[in-house]
């Protein structure tokens, strides 16, 4: 569609040394590692139950995506309109319909707003902020088209909508998602490994099949053997996401140079992910509790009294 590589043509005009690095750094509002930081943070520090539930439907929102795009196979538009558009900064590999940065901070905010009922006059008009820059950074760095970034952010929020209601018809028995979730992620790897449709959504099928695998099997031995609480003191959830976030950092982007690993390994970012997944719902949680970071349950149950 040229008229969409008219639009970024326009707002590439803007360009120079000091917008591209701002709209470089705001367009990681959309990356996967905000994203998973500010839900771990939820995990750790706010509500186990309601971060477990953010990861999932996350998790399978980005799954989502990737297929839609494994399908469509929309070329970039630095790619389709070389010449009219340009790449600002470093070009994104894969497809590009839809947006997986509008995706991740729409499903983040839409989720943030449905989580904090008591607080949606603070999250709405900050979601609907956050989620309308990042489209605006995707146009301008010439990663997406505007119904790349529009289709995403519609799909994002009625997938959000309808995980949730799945997700919630659980109950107070949500560790259950794993005999389900657990085996249609493994058979979904299989699968994908086995097709290869090309190599960027065979990474991240398994990427987010590692992770959704192991946040289930982590929360659900949390949930029935440790049982870490997340609320605490302020001066413990600080230390909390020091500890927590270091051990995260070290997974995600320190394995391959700590351990020197061939990342051309097929199976290489399913592990990967695993381990982050295993981290951020069990390990991180078992060694707060082992340290005294958290309040035992007949402790807050007594307080809530």
């Amino acid at each position: 569609m040229p008229w969409e590589a008219s639009i970024i043509q326009a707002l590439q005009t803007m360009s120079n040394g000091f917008t591209d690095t701002v709209f470089g750094i705001f367009t990681y509002l959309g990356d996967e590692i905000f994203v998973v930081a500010v839900m771990a943070f939820v995990y750790w520090c706010v509500s186990k139950r309601l971060g477990f539930k953010f990861m999932n439907v996350y998790f399978l929102s980005c799954g989502v995506n990737t297929v839609i795009k494994a399908i469509v196979q929309r070329p970039r538009p630095f790619d389709a309109y070389e010449g009219i558009v340009k790449s600002i900064g470093e070009e994104t590999g894969g497809y590009s319909f839809p947006s997986g940065h509008t995706n991740n901070i729409t499903t983040l905010s839409t989720l943030s707003v449905m989580g904090f009922k008591k607080h949606r006059k603070i999250f709405i008009p900050l979601g609907i902020g956050l989620t309308l820059l990042v489209m605006f950074t995707r146009l301008f760095l010439g990663q997406h088209y505007l119904t790349d970034v529009l289709c995403s952010a519609f799909m994002a929020i009625l997938m959000v909508i309808v995980f949730s209601l799945l997700y919630d018809l659980l109950g107070d028995h949500e560790e259950r998602i794993a005999f389900g979730g657990v085996p249609i992620a493994i058979i979904g790897a299989i699968v994908v490994s086995i097709i290869q449709p090309d190599a960027e959504t065979v990474k991240h099928v398994l990427e987010i099949t590692g992770v959704l695998i192991s946040v289930q099997i982590g929360y659900f031995i949390d949930k029935k053997y440790i049982g870490f609480e997340s609320k605490t003191t302020i001066a413990k959830q600080f230390l909390k996401i020091l500890i927590g976030g270091a051990g995260a950092l070290a997974i995600f982007l320190g394995l391959k140079f700590a351990f020197n690993f061939d990342t051309s390994f097929w199976l290489y970012g399913f592990f990967r992910y695993a381990l982050l997944g295993l981290w951020l719902t069990l390990g991180a949680p078992l060694i707060f509790k082992k340290l005294g970071f958290v309040e035992e349950k007949k402790e807050l149950d007594a307080q809530n009294t």
